[in-house]
């Protein structure tokens, strides 16, 4: 019979982790994140879980407050005594090295968490054979996520925990780069506002049709990509209006500052289908084709497949498992695949919450696109600007929602103005705002053509909009 193997573990790595500690009490607010149950040896997990506790309490923890506070809790034997723990610091052969000691007790504790959830993988694939495939898929991908987690699941904290991870948060943005720690969306006037998206944000994009969501979306999920694959990170792309194909046309065209219907003819004039192409468009294309490639080919991955959310929320699984992703577009709510025996407010209930739960459980940002109701096509002038209650089912979206954004293009509906710029001109309110101020405007040009957003330009007048439309299309005087 095959001896018993031992579980993973690194003795040595978890005493020149502690040593490193002792002999430089700040490498314990440096390594804060690595969690007690990441040590293999009972005592190494008392002596780590006392210089956490010291450190919270802004107590620096060296051998003297080390040997102190366990014994005020009565496991300085547990821990081996306070000849063991003074014979740690020799441990580490540099104190300097601390981060990668504690990398080496992090690997291994993931490599017992694997060794764990295989044997409960083996189990219910023999007892949870019969379950419908969908449950049984959720669940094996539930317990490989759970195995490699960042944190244990389902910690519930006290305040004092809370706050103190706050401060090294707040600190850690203060000190570094503060995109390290969220997403901005590209846009600095929206970015000023809202100031970044968090994991676990989800936002909704609303407007009604023609005002460009998709290519707004776009452009996030462009910039977002950017931003996660310098720390390896993916981005999802789950296109329920167009084809993969359709909305990589869109990306090209932006690019390229081509226009997308002369993509659609191949380059050719379209009153004159036997035309020859134009060679030039022909090579702006194939440049913006390359560059996106080369830059975002393998970062952001597109799914056309028609799908409820419980089926996202699996996929989502799999994806932050498998390919670290950071950022999911949703284009667009209204599309997702529902159960018919649900009500329309039941079945967008459902989505929203969903949406909310997937985002807070993975710790990603989803933005997700929203068709606005037909109610504000009864307005005129400025009043058409939407409203929350312009959205479908507007009080669970709201409650949902982190953020949710209003995508307006004015000249939609009122086509004549005496502004230059007027064809170009977008705002985008930001109705909600979990934590800012809500109600307030971001204006943006929308280029029709290349299908793009950008900043409004800062020597263009923005336009004023009337209250009310005159018949003879000039606008009138109250502006925003």
């Amino acid at each position: 019979m095959e001896p018993q193997k031992m579980m993973p573990q690194n003795i040595e790595a978890e005493q020149a982790t502690i040593g490193s500690a002792i002999i430089d009490p700040e490498v314990f607010v440096q390594l804060a994140w690595l969690p007690v149950e990441d040590f293999y040896r009972n005592a190494h997990q008392h002596i780590w879980s006392a210089g956490l506790d010291l450190v919270r309490r802004g107590i620096p923890a060296d051998l003297i407050t080390l040997c102190n506070e366990l014994e005020a809790r009565g496991q300085l034997e547990r821990a081996g005594g306070a000849a063991y723990i003074s014979s740690l610091a020799n441990a580490a052969p540099s104190h300097m090295n601390a981060d990668h000691y504690a990398d080496i007790v992090s690997r291994v504790a993931l490599a017992r968490r694997v060794v764990k959830v295989s044997a409960e993988l083996v189990k219910i694939a023999y007892t949870d054979i019969e379950h419908d495939a969908g449950v049984f898929r959720d669940k094996v991908l539930q317990l490989v996520m759970e195995a490699t987690a960042e944190h244990a699941p389902g910690h519930i904290a006290t305040l004092d925990e809370v706050l103190q991870v706050l401060q090294e948060e707040t600190y850690a943005r203060m000190e570094g780069d503060l995109t390290a720690h969220m997403l901005l969306t590209g846009y600095p006037s929206l970015d000023r506002l809202v100031v970044g998206l968090e994991p676990g944000d989800l936002v909704f994009a609303a407007a009604r049709p023609r005002m460009g969501k998709s290519c707004f979306g776009q452009g996030l999920l462009l910039e977002a990509a950017r931003q996660v694959k310098p720390l390896g990170g993916t981005c999802d792309y789950v296109t329920l209006e167009m084809t993969s194909v359709q909305q990589g046309r869109r990306m090209v065209a932006a690019r390229a500052r081509i226009n997308s219907q002369a993509i659609r003819s191949g380059f050719r004039d379209r009153s004159r289908p036997d035309s020859e192409p134009d060679v030039d468009q022909w090579t702006l294309f194939c440049e913006a084709v390359d560059s996106l490639r080369k830059e975002l080919g393998q970062v952001i991955y597109v799914d056309e497949d028609g799908m409820t959310v419980d089926q996202l929320r699996t996929h989502l699984i799999g994806a932050v498992a498998s390919r670290k992703c950071k950022f999911v577009l949703v284009d667009q709510l209204d599309l997702f695949e529902g159960d018919n025996r649900q009500t329309e407010q039941e079945q967008v209930g459902k989505i929203s919450k969903a949406l909310k739960q997937i985002a807070k459980e993975l710790q990603i940002v989803i933005v997700c696109l929203v068709q606005l109701n037909r109610s504000l096509e009864n307005r005129s002038g400025a009043e058409r600007r939407p409203r929350l209650s312009d959205l479908r089912m507007s009080g669970r979206l709201e409650q949902d929602a982190d953020m949710v954004w209003f995508i307006h293009r004015p000249c939609i509906y009122q086509p004549k103005h005496p502004n230059p710029h007027w064809d170009e001109y977008a705002e985008l309110w930001a109705a909600k705002l979990r934590e800012g101020a809500s109600g307030e405007m971001v204006p943006m040009r929308f280029t029709a053509p290349f299908t793009s957003f950008s900043a409004w330009p800062e020597d263009w007048r923005l336009p004023m909009i009337a209250d009310e439309e005159p018949e003879n299309g000039k606008g009138g005087t109250n502006g925003h």
